[in-house]
């Protein structure tokens, strides 16, 4: 104890001298304001963290066997879904003429038997007329109809236990991989900010410094914003981006 109470004062003594011999140069700067965070820097906002990429199915940068997916709590969140529908001049088209299309945008917490209807015209017209209930594992669904040149956006609550969104429409020339998109509500995972070093602390390795409590990461279901858009006879475009 003696020994290391002696190593203590002899490290103090020269940290004091080292600094006042570098007193005037800039060792210790800070270059917080330069720091930039890896996941937010490839996109325009800054608190957007991922992208949903259709044709694969499949959010970007969401590792779908991460560890931390266990930990995030399925909450109800008010507001956490925004769902933006943008009708073309010929939506849904038949005999040379355009109209209205009928959409359901459904939450539900597993989609096994989703999956199963949709696989022909004939299962996607039953959950298009079923109610909630009929569809296995649905929690919410919203109905909107959409006339030609319409945009229309869906602010909802995401339900406790919804781990998909589906969008379903019912075009007159109904083909499944036209008129179904289903995506899933991706983990986020936003690290604790790191407690900064003063120079002293730096210097010395911490070896006068109390020990700080740990932040824990933030782990939780993400926000999303889809926009969809509905051509003559398909959805014609699917985009989602997770915050």
């Amino acid at each position: 104890m003696r020994l290391l109470s002696l190593f203590r004062l002899s490290l103090l003594t020269f940290a004091i001298f080292f600094l006042t011999a570098c007193s005037s140069f800039n060792f210790f700067s800070d270059d917080s304001d330069n720091k930039t965070s890896e996941n937010n820097a490839s996109y325009t906002n800054p608190k957007q963290l991922d992208h949903w990429l259709d044709n694969a199915s499949a959010w970007r940068n969401w590792d779908i066997n991460g560890p931390n997916n266990a930990l995030a709590q399925w909450q109800f969140e008010d507001n956490a879904l925004s769902v933006h529908l943008q009708a073309s001049g010929e939506l849904n088209s038949f005999n040379n003429l355009p109209h209205i299309l009928h959409i359901k945008v459904i939450q539900l917490t597993d989609i096994t038997g989703l999956n199963t209807l949709i696989k022909t015209p004939a299962g996607v017209r039953t959950i298009l007329s079923e109610s909630i209930e009929m569809i296995p594992n649905a929690v919410s669904e919203e109905i909107v109809t959409l006339a030609p040149n319409q945009t229309l956006t869906l602010n909802l609550a995401r339900q406790q236990d919804a781990k998909f969104i589906a969008v379903v429409s019912g075009f007159a020339e109904l083909k499944p991989t036209n008129s179904v998109k289903i995506l899933s509500i991706p983990i986020i995972t936003i690290k604790a900010p790191q407690a900064d070093k003063s120079w002293f602390d730096t210097l010395t390795f911490g070896l006068f410094s109390d020990e700080a409590e740990q932040i824990p990461d933030i782990i939780r279901p993400a926000t999303i914003k889809i926009q969809g858009q509905f051509g003559d006879t398909a959805i014609s475009k699917f985009d989602a981006q997770a915050f």
